[in-house]
């Protein structure tokens, strides 16, 4: 995206991105509550009020850690911020091995599902999960102002799905 040099991360965790950003030469700003994460802005994001937009705000496994009306909220103030797309990536429930191996063999005993420990905060959500398919999220998200312009995973880690969405806001 040539259009694109400022940018928000929000929830930076370790800094890999921002690391990784400005060797690239983008401007990287962090938002997060947690100050151990060394953020430029250490607030609510209801309560940044920066001085220009941002070209583009991004969240990486963030949105699913709220109850799901809540990231719909978070959502809304990540395109407040910025001037033309908003990226978030959001785990995907995949189909496990052992629900495979019940399908191909009806008589395996049914075993219980077996879900990655959440080692921060927990779950509220993830996309496949019942009743969040990711037509809603889109559609949800979408109903924020902005278009889905692209989405995607990687073909070799396929438990995140990445979501570009682009405003039609003009440039503060």
């Amino acid at each position: 995206m040539a259009d694109v040099q400022h940018l928000l991360e929000i929830g930076p965790g370790r800094g890999y991105f921002r690391a990784m950003a400005q060797l690239l030469g983008y401007e990287i700003k962090t938002l997060d509550r947690n100050a151990d994460n060394h953020p430029d802005y250490d607030c609510e994001i209801t309560e940044l009020d920066p001085p220009m937009s941002f070209d583009a705000v991004l969240a990486f496994e963030v949105l699913e850690h709220m109850p799901y009306q809540d990231s719909i909220k978070f959502f809304s103030e990540m395109v407040r911020l910025t001037s033309r797309y908003v990226i978030v990536s959001i785990p995907t429930r995949q189909l496990r091995l052992r629900r495979i191996a019940k399908l191909r063999s009806p008589r395996l005993p049914d075993l219980p599902p077996v879900d990655r420990e959440d080692h921060w905060k927990p779950h509220h959500w993830e996309i496949g999960r019942k009743s969040y398919p990711a037509t809603r999220i889109v559609s949800d998200y979408c109903d924020q102002g902005v278009k889905l312009v692209r989405q995607f995973s990687n073909p070799r880690h396929k438990y995140h799905t990445f979501f570009v969405f682009e405003t039609g806001q003009p440039e503060r």
